[in-house]
């Protein structure tokens, strides 16, 4: 039954993402996309509360930032949503299955004004908790940030530490996490990965 609910759980919300390894093998070969910020594929960001669902994956726009080579995904937002408004970032674990990594894209969120000066660049890690759209127990990583009205822009991407980063998720006999093999001392490690699956909300 739980092999069955993870091969399910991988078709429906994984799509069966790619293993960190064929992930950052393509990336190898990613040439970048733009030479200045104005020139990025920006998505319009709606004025709605409704959360923003999307994939960051070997398909998507790469750029070389200062901190290292990253695809990423790029938000314009609409003048009406142009108020003091708190940003929620999430990225959901990369399930593959028993016997292969499960895996986080670890994001960092670059803010710009509106002639794509830099606002702010978020490169901590994110904050682990759990996503309480699933009972299985599968985790959902957080970055939540205050946005003020000269930010016009958002990039989400990741850098070569936070790929090198692991996530930590301290548990009980009790918890059980999707498709990985829990440590005897309490604690299960995540790697991070250059691809992932994520959601955006303003609040």
């Amino acid at each position: 039954m739980r092999f069955c609910f993870a091969i399910l759980f991988c078709i429906a919300f994984t799509g069966c993402a790619p293993t960190i390894e064929s992930a950052k093998r393509a990336q190898l070969s990613a040439v970048s996309c733009c030479s200045t910020f104005a020139q990025f594929p920006y998505e319009e960001f709606e004025p709605t509360d409704r959360q923003i669902n999307f994939d960051i994956n070997t398909n998507s726009p790469y750029f070389k930032f200062k901190s290292g080579g990253s695809y990423f995904k790029a938000f314009k937002i609409k003048p009406s949503l142009q108020n003091n408004k708190k940003l929620s970032l999430r990225s959901y674990i990369q399930t593959l299955g028993f016997g292969r990594k499960n895996y986080f894209f670890q994001p960092a969120l670059l803010l710009l004004d509106k002639d794509y000066e830099v606002v702010a660049d978020l490169t901590k890690v994110s904050e682990l908790i759990r996503n309480d759209f699933f009972s299985s127990g599968d985790v959902v990583l957080n970055k939540s940030t205050d946005l003020s009205t000269k930010v016009q822009y958002l990039i989400i991407y990741t850098t070569p530490q936070l790929i090198e980063s692991t996530t930590p998720y301290h548990f009980n006999q009790s918890t059980y996490v999707s498709g990985v093999v829990l440590s005897n001392d309490g604690v299960a490690e995540f790697p991070s990965g250059p691809t992932g699956k994520l959601s955006i909300k303003l609040q």
